[in-house]
């Protein structure tokens, strides 16, 4: 089995498509990002930048996103909304580990504009599948502020268990923040592992 190419990369669940950002995506990503209001929270990051998006910004974004899937090391995925082709949000596999590892953090935006819509569970449970059953990963991790109520309510509601906090665990918004780890495996899901060539576990000892 070979890992799957980004450029032909897609997966559909009943309203969205989840796949990479590509170059030829400049007029939606610009315009789904240029609808959005201003941050709504303090972990709102629907916002790019405070100036227009530029072409030169998304090729750059695009290459760095493909260094990083060669690599193995961080699978991000656009999702869009099948009915219009807008952008309304993102999902990602992020600082893989592989040998006896085989786990992944996972992340997830939705756009403020499509706040409400059940969109981001629809993607996380994606995202999910596509760790487990496209990607090999046996565990997938997601690092939650104890505050962001809305984000902990989609990992309960997707079957993550929380397995503990981590004190002043990570720098955002210049300080150090505490962290619950919130953790499913591809057992909780009733998904076989499978060792492939490119994710084989060493023998130890």
């Amino acid at each position: 089995m070979k890992r799957p190419l980004r450029h032909s990369f897609e997966v559909r669940t009943k309203r969205l498509v989840l796949r990479p950002l590509r170059l030829s995506d400049f007029s939606v990503w610009r315009d789904s990002h240029g609808k959005t209001f201003t941050e709504q929270n303090e972990w709102d990051r629907s916002r790019k930048s405070a100036g227009p998006l530029t072409r030169s910004q998304l090729k750059k974004l695009v290459t760095h996103l493909t260094d990083q899937w060669k690599r193995d090391e961080f699978y991000g995925f656009a999702v869009f909304k099948k009915k219009t082709g807008e952008i309304v949000g993102y999902v990602s596999l992020m600082d893989l580990q592989r040998k006896i590892f085989q786990n992944a953090y996972l992340g997830y935006l939705i756009l403020n504009t499509h706040w409400g819509k059940g969109y981001c569970p629809e993607a996380v449970q994606a995202a999910l599948e596509i760790g487990f059953r496209k990607f090999n990963l046996h565990r997938i991790e997601a690092g939650i502020d104890p505050r962001n109520s809305r984000s902990i309510a989609v990992a309960k509601r997707l079957g993550m268990r929380r397995e503990g906090k981590s004190l002043r665990r990570l720098f955002l918004s210049g300080q150090w923040n505490d962290m619950y780890s919130y953790v499913v495996t591809c057992e909780d899901l009733k998904i076989k592992w499978k060792p492939t060539p490119w994710n084989k576990v060493p023998k130890i000892g």
